[in-house]
């Protein structure tokens, strides 16, 4: 190969890999009502599930329906692109991609919200 091919070749690598590389692990939240009160480490996750993508994140494969606490529970919607998320994304050169949506409470609702579920559990 002639130098000017070796170095077009490089400097697509480059950037392929700085595309995947240097994108953030972003986040976004939606507060639902007065949300999870108090500190995030107090959070809980009530329910989590996964979104898959095909071509860059264009074509979604799934919907994923989440079940929402009652009403009176105020709770936090996180969808994340996490390590592990991008990590599939860069094997499979982007033909494959997935975000990670939990829905988020605090512990002592979630410990009521339990405690209401077994007082009217039917038998």
């Amino acid at each position: 190969m002639t130098a000017l091919k070796k170095m077009g070749v490089k400097m697509f690598v480059i950037s392929t890999l700085s595309l995947f590389l240097l994108s953030s692990c972003f986040v976004n939240r939606t507060t639902v009502g007065i949300g999870p009160v108090g500190a995030s480490m107090h959070d809980q996750t009530y329910v989590k599930a996964k979104q898959h993508y095909i071509l860059f994140g264009l074509i979604p494969l799934n919907r994923p329906v989440l079940s929402v606490p009652p009403a009176g529970i105020g709770y936090e919607v996180k969808s994340s692109f996490g390590f592990f998320d991008g990590f599939f994304t860069l094997i499979t050169a982007g033909l494959y991609g997935q975000r990670t949506e939990r829905i988020l409470v605090n512990k002592q609702d979630m410990q009521g919200l339990q405690n209401y579920q077994q007082e009217h559990q039917k038998p």
